[in-house]
């Protein structure tokens, strides 16, 4: 992978992040081999799924469990 590719799977994770489209999130992460952000990436997706499909509700990404660990994700880039 070439530091512009890089650069360009991280800005795109950060927008993801940023708009919680937690799948092109997780996506972007498992390219730039950060399975630990992937993997928590897709504990939320899994929250979601069971939050959706405990209500029938299709609203699991404002599930405030969810928000949490979305904003723990969110917080790291503001540190670095």
């Amino acid at each position: 992978m070439t530091n512009e590719t890089e650069a360009n799977w991280k800005t795109l994770a950060k927008i993801a992040v940023e708009t919680q489209n937690i799948s092109v999130a997780e996506h972007c992460y498992a390219a730039l081999g950060d399975v630990s952000k992937a993997r928590y990436l897709r504990k939320i997706m899994r929250i979601i799924e069971n939050y959706e499909k405990e209500t029938g509700r299709n609203d699991g990404i404002s599930y405030y469990k969810v928000q949490a660990k979305m904003a723990v994700l969110e917080k790291q880039f503001h540190r670095a």
